[in-house]
């Protein structure tokens, strides 16, 4: 699993590697492999104490967005619909008076 951390100077010889939810966490260390390899064991170490990643799946009608897919597959009016959009705004940008 690949989770993103975020390493970051501290001063000039100093790093900190945070991690975001729920893989909260901050080190310091002398390099920024060295607050890297810190923070890996940080993590490491709430999994060995029990701490347990996991991933779920959530039904279909749980995304409110995936119940309209599709909903035009066989409308006439929609592919000159779209470019009815494109058109007008290739209009709009040629005749646009912005800077």
């Amino acid at each position: 699993m690949k989770i993103p951390i975020l390493i970051e100077p501290i001063s000039d010889d100093r790093f900190r590697a945070t991690g975001i939810e729920p893989f909260v966490g901050s080190v310091e260390a002398d390099t920024a492999n060295a607050a890297l390899a810190k923070m890996k064991q940080l993590l490491v170490d709430r999994l060995a104490q029990g701490a347990r990643i996991e991933a779920i799946d959530l039904p279909h009608g749980a995304n409110p967005w995936l119940d309209g897919a599709g909903m035009f597959r066989d409308d006439p009016y929609f592919d000159p619909w779209q470019q009815a959009i494109v058109d007008y705004r290739r209009e709009a940008n040629e005749t646009a008076d912005v800077p």
